[in-house]
């Protein structure tokens, strides 16, 4: 079961279960979107857009953690193969900014953010 980021606890409390995805490599990327915005079939409406994101991450337990986003405003993902050393969740006009570095590295800004351990 996803559990959604709503407020600034439950941004502590991911990032305390997930030990800030220390130690993290990306396995997967899944991008999807269900449709386009009424009155223009060119312009895909950002609630409908969904992006999955697939850790793992050897510093808690060699888990997968999976990020889920709704309504993607803004992302780009980069792999260089490289473990992630943290990463941080903002809350930036009403939306949720993740990023593993705010400078150069992955990021997702989203309407909506959920997170799980996947026992595998």
């Amino acid at each position: 079961m996803f559990r959604r980021i709503q407020n600034e606890r439950d941004v502590t409390d991911f990032l305390e279960k997930v030990n800030g995805l220390h130690d993290g490599y990306l396995i997967g990327v899944s991008y999807v979107h269900s449709g386009h915005g009424t009155g223009n079939p060119h312009w895909i409406a950002p609630e409908k857009r969904e992006l999955l994101l697939r850790y793992q991450v050897t510093s808690v337990w060699d888990r997968i953690v999976e990020l889920r986003f709704m309504g993607l405003r803004d992302w780009q993902i980069r792999d260089d193969g490289e473990e992630i050393l943290d990463c941080r969740v903002t809350f930036v006009g009403g939306e949720i900014l993740w990023a593993e570095d705010p400078e150069d590295g992955s990021h997702v800004r989203a309407r909506k953010m959920a997170w799980r351990i996947v026992a595998e």
